[in-house]
């Protein structure tokens, strides 16, 4: 379950990714992919993802994390998910394909989920609909970004070729609005893509300096809530 790091080729460069076997071979079929947000690996996000992607490992599953924002020469920081243009998220996705490709000659995967948090969320939304995955966990990812154009930009029509699909949002979040989630399910909803969602965790985003962070609490039962949605997913 330790994690290592393999230097892959996504869009003519090399990017690293890190990545966790399970403890035993008991299952190198099932796979999940990992999208970090804005602030990439740093301070409390980087730790609750990290967490995150060992406790799937641990569970069973091949965890792969891309450090895609190595594809753009991107900084990690809040103003990522205002200034990211078009072109830059078409790389990301092309990035996160590639991983996928990269995945495929590590396990030969039959079901693979994508994970993804706060810009991450929104990233891995738009990844399933280019290329084939089994499903999908949001963590307070935003729906609409503000530089969003036409074919780029999530709506009730595009949703509806989305796998089967888990959200989690806190209540209190004052980064990404639970609004936003709200609006994804309703999308859901009203195209019949199967999905789940929670929206009971009384505290706000990591990192948040005003909101009740993501707290221990929250940590715990969401983690539990999306072994629980792979499980029953990917099976």
């Amino acid at each position: 379950m330790t994690k290592k790091i393999e230097a892959i080729s996504v869009g003519g460069r090399t990017i690293h990714c890190d990545y966790w076997k399970p403890p035993t071979a008991v299952d190198l079929k099932k796979a999940v992919i990992v999208a970090y947000g804005s602030m990439g690996m740093e301070a409390e996000f980087g730790d609750m993802i990290q967490r995150l992607c060992e406790a799937v490992s641990q569970a069973g599953y091949f965890v792969a994390l891309p450090w895609y924002f190595e594809s753009t020469d991107t900084k990690p920081g809040i103003q990522v998910a205002l200034t990211a243009s078009n072109a830059v998220f078409d790389k990301w996705v092309a990035c996160m394909s590639d991983t996928f490709r990269w995945v495929g000659t590590q396990t030969s995967p039959t079901k693979v989920a994508l994970i993804g948090f706060s810009l991450g969320g929104n990233l891995v939304l738009k990844s399933a609909l280019k290329f084939p995955v089994d499903a999908v966990v949001d963590f307070f990812g935003p729906v609409s970004l503000l530089q969003d154009l036409g074919s780029h930009r999530l709506s009730e029509t595009r949703v509806a070729g989305l796998p089967r699909t888990q959200i989690h949002h806190g209540k209190l979040d004052g980064i990404v609005p639970i609004a936003e989630s709200k609006q994804l399910k309703e999308w859901l909803e009203h195209q019949s893509v199967a999905h789940e969602v929670f929206f009971d965790y009384d505290c706000g985003h990591p990192g948040d300096l005003i909101a009740p962070k993501w707290s221990a609490a929250a940590e715990t039962s969401s983690l539990q809530r999306t072994l629980d949605f792979l499980k029953a997913a990917l099976q």
